[in-house]
């Protein structure tokens, strides 16, 4: 009985293809969790909740010194 050789080819793999993909895709969910402030815990400014009635809305997030001092 004759033995037959079977040569297989080398298969040239795409798992680096499925890495790049999975690379680019993570990098844009990074780009917009930080592009939106939501990787660092900020909200963006239309986002935040309105201030209670009868307080006057901040005009930014640093108070003047009158805010201090009336608030003390």
């Amino acid at each position: 009985m004759a033995d037959i050789r079977v040569v297989r080819e080398k298969r040239r793999g795409m798992g680096w293809l499925w890495v790049v993909l999975l690379l680019l895709v993570l990098a844009a969910v990074a780009y917009w969790l930080w592009s939106t402030g939501r990787l660092a815990g900020v909200l963006p400014r239309d986002s935040q909740p309105a201030p209670a009635a009868g307080q006057p809305a901040p005009s930014s997030s640093i108070p003047t010194l009158d805010e201090v001092r009336r608030a003390a």
